[in-house]
């Protein structure tokens, strides 16, 4: 039996039957997706044809309202002042006080205390000297 090479374009062969390796539907699938909503018509027509011949149309509708979406929240940002959050959004938080910094042991890698292993004597010192 002859193989076939993989549908999104890599070169690898498949086993007979397949179309695609594994992941590379997906693959295929997102470079058609970014191909029918840019910039270039004549791709875009052809990914369109290609994605309605595999019947992924949903998807393309899908990634096309998010496009809707994202552009409509960004036209947003700009009627509300050149960038600054739209009216009606919550203020921020005030941020909260940093705690007093701690002198950080250098004896150790993470920066935790380890145990004082001198002796007592050697700990407290000889009142008589």
């Amino acid at each position: 039996m002859k193989s076939a090479n993989c549908g999104c374009g890599c070169g690898v062969a498949v086993s007979p039957g397949r179309e695609y390796r594994q992941g590379h539907d997906a693959k295929h699938k997102s470079a058609l997706l970014n191909a029918a909503v840019g910039p270039d018509r004549a791709a875009a027509a052809r990914a369109r044809k290609a994605i309605a011949s595999r019947g992924w149309d949903g998807h393309l509708a899908i990634r096309e309202a998010m496009i809707a979406k994202a552009a409509a929240k960004k036209a947003g940002r700009r009627a509300a002042g050149g960038g600054a959050k739209a009216a009606g959004a919550r203020p921020a938080a005030p941020a909260a006080p940093k705690p007093p910094a701690r002198k950080r042991d250098t004896r150790t890698a993470g920066g935790g205390t380890l145990p004082d292993l001198r002796l007592a004597s050697e700990r407290t010192p000889d009142p008589a000297v």
